[in-house]
């Protein structure tokens, strides 16, 4: 995809993680346990915030 991965804050200290990057007009998550093949989830920015503000 070329985008910029960050790595959750919640993420483990032994390297698995969650991770998020912007794409074009979309958000996407990866967990970076399964190596170079990552496959990814995007989503449209808006469904990304209601996901994070469901209790």
């Amino acid at each position: 995809m070329g985008a910029v991965w960050i790595t959750s804050s919640c993420s483990e200290s032994n390297g698995q993680c969650a991770e998020a990057a912007r794409v074009t007009d979309a958000v996407a998550t990866r967990d970076s346990t399964f190596g170079q093949e990552r496959p990814a989830l995007a989503v449209p920015p808006a469904q990304q915030l209601a996901f994070h503000r469901t209790p």
